[in-house]
């Protein structure tokens, strides 16, 4: 089971800002694969060849990725406060974590052509 519309946002954000200063063709992918050890890991990866995030950007998601591996939840009301335009993936990522808990982990960095955002998640009972 996942928490519904995961990928949505992630994939919208690459039409609404990732593709906007870049010359087709796009390309987004998607893979999602399963640990070769079969240990229940769960590995989705989203890439696409856009912009990049800004230094701005990828701070921000950092640190939010950083305050959810805490084990801290991030308020929808305190996201919206902060009218950066990400409050689709940072609601996606908070309830990821309140969905897996200490089971997922987030990764987002930049490519050299585009970005990935990387959530591996483990199996239950299996901590990050």
């Amino acid at each position: 089971m996942s928490p519904k519309l995961l990928l949505q946002p992630f994939l919208e954000n690459c039409f609404t800002h990732a593709f906007q200063q870049v010359e087709p063709p796009w390309s987004i992918q998607i893979n999602i694969s399963s640990s070769p050890s079969d240990d229940g890991t769960w590995v989705i990866s989203i890439k696409d060849n856009g912009i990049g995030f800004s230094q701005a950007a990828l701070e921000q998601i950092q640190r939010i990725t950083e305050h959810l591996h805490s084990g801290q939840t991030l308020e929808l009301l305190e996201i919206t406060k902060r009218g950066l335009g990400s409050v689709g993936v940072e609601n996606t990522l908070t309830r990821c974590r309140m969905f897996w808990e200490d089971r997922v982990q987030f990764n987002v960095s930049n490519l050299p052509e585009g970005a990935e955002i990387r959530m591996i998640i483990r199996n239950r009972g299996e901590t990050i």
